[in-house]
């Protein structure tokens, strides 16, 4: 407030004061009450509290600026490797607001003051104010009593949270050191630092209420004992389910085994985990359906994870198709290739190759593999295979059958390649009854 603003407020109660002053000794003057000189104490007294109003606001706007060039002067950032502490902005911020809130109780004491005075002027309200002064000090004075008997539980809990405060903005610096790359621990990935700062976290603040308990007012009172059991006794009936899949949520945390991205198969559920805590874990479908299975779940199933080694490795598809023993095995494998090399999203390197992996009695069975790094897309690069595999063969006159046969062997030809057997064995034919058409 200016300075010439406060002084106009003094002289305004000064003339306000003077003209009371006046009616005062013309009222005497004419015989009524006179003044006593006790009461011209207490308007005085009234006049020094109001002048100190305005004060009191530039006193402490000064403090204010004393606070910042004296925060500004002395207080530096303080270095842990190439992190900074933003103390000098937060330890004035925190000055301000206590110069802040010690000048609201200055005032509201000035004015509690001068109504106390103004009231006990005249005799109609001296006691009243008399009455209500004395309660008012006896209740601070219990107040006072129960302060100082608090004040050691007080101290102890401005310590916990003091030390919990401090102790939280030391994993977060830290936290955001290891996201930043200017604080390194050998042995911790990075993936490990969030789900690791959040159980710290958790744990920290658990800690914290269990030490403040026995320091809150009232927790010994058998009110505040009967709450407890009655809540520990409803957490202990619906944590059963909730602690293991939390417990299930750390191990998958720390195992890797999804991340989100990963295109996974866990039970029947097929898709990418698009959310993971440490309650559930959310997939999301090829058919764009989200699936939410508990944590507890997951690690009793097995989990398929096919995006784990795409990136480095490449991830495996496979398809197998069963062909006659009258195709050479050869050729089966070159048209696989070509249909394998022909399908967008597969690798030219490492390149596609073919199992055997049966030989059963009518048809050889054929395993096609080729990479890809791609898992998100391994339906589409499926049906684009089998589209290429069918052209291929389709393209060199190659049946994609499972033939079966009669044991009619007298003169039939042997489904053995010719090429494979250097001759062509007679043919034995059948005709239908109706004509004399060869059926085969």
């Amino acid at each position: 407030m200016p300075i010439k603003t406060s002084g106009m407020q003094i002289l305004s109660n000064l003339s306000s004061i003077n003209r009371l002053q006046d009616h005062f000794v013309e009222k005497s003057n004419a015989g009524n009450t006179l003044i006593s000189l006790d009461n011209i104490f207490l308007i005085f007294g009234i006049i020094i509290l109001l002048a100190l109003i305005p004060l009191i606001s530039r006193l402490f706007a000064n403090l204010n600026l004393v606070v910042e060039r004296w925060c500004r002067k002395n207080l530096r950032v303080v270095r842990i490797q190439n992190l900074e502490f933003a103390v000098p902005h937060r330890l004035t911020n925190t000055l301000i607001l206590l110069v802040k809130y010690l000048k609201r109780v200055v005032l509201i004491i000035v004015v509690s003051t001068i109504l106390t005075f103004a009231f006990s002027i005249f005799p109609g309200t001296q006691g009243i104010v008399l009455t209500l002064f004395d309660k008012f000090i006896i209740i601070l004075d219990k107040l006072w009593a129960e302060f100082l008997a608090f004040l050691p539980n007080l101290m102890a809990l401005i310590l916990i949270g003091l030390i919990t405060y401090l102790a939280l903005k030391l994993l977060r610096f830290f936290s955001d050191g290891f996201h930043q790359g200017k604080v390194k621990l050998s042995g911790v990935h990075p993936e490990l630092i969030d789900p690791t700062f959040q159980i710290i976290r958790f744990l920290v603040v658990a800690l914290a209420l269990v030490a403040t308990y026995p320091y809150i007012p009232g927790s010994s009172s058998p009110v505040f004992r009967g709450v407890s059991i009655f809540v520990g006794f409803l957490l202990s009936l619906g944590s059963t389910s909730l602690v293991a899949n939390i417990i299930a949520g750390v191990v998958l945390t720390y195992t890797r085994g999804l991340r989100i991205g990963d295109r996974v198969e866990i039970a029947d559920a097929v898709g990418d985990v698009v959310d993971r805590n440490l309650l559930v874990t959310r997939i999301r479908t090829i058919k764009n359906v989200v699936v939410t299975i508990p944590n507890g779940m997951v690690l009793s199933n097995h989990i398929i994870n096919y995006s784990a080694s795409a990136k480095e490795r490449g991830l495996i598809l496979n398809t197998t198709v069963t062909i006659g023993y009258d195709v050479p095995w050869r050729q089966v494998h070159q048209l696989l290739i070509e249909a394998a090399r022909a399908t967008r999203g597969v690798l030219e390197e490492p390149e596609p190759f073919v199992f055997q992996t049966g030989l059963g009695d009518y048809y050889v069975s054929y395993e096609l593999n080729a990479y890809t790094r791609k898992p998100a897309r391994m339906v589409n690069i499926y049906s684009e295979l089998h589209q290429h595999i069918q052209d291929s063969f389709n393209e060199a006159g190659v049946e994609i059958l499972s033939p079966s046969y009669s044991a009619l062997r007298d003169g039939n030809r042997s489904t053995v390649p010719p090429q494979s057997i250097g001759y062509i064995a007679n043919v034995f034919r059948t005709f239908s009854p109706e004509d004399t058409r060869p059926l085969s």
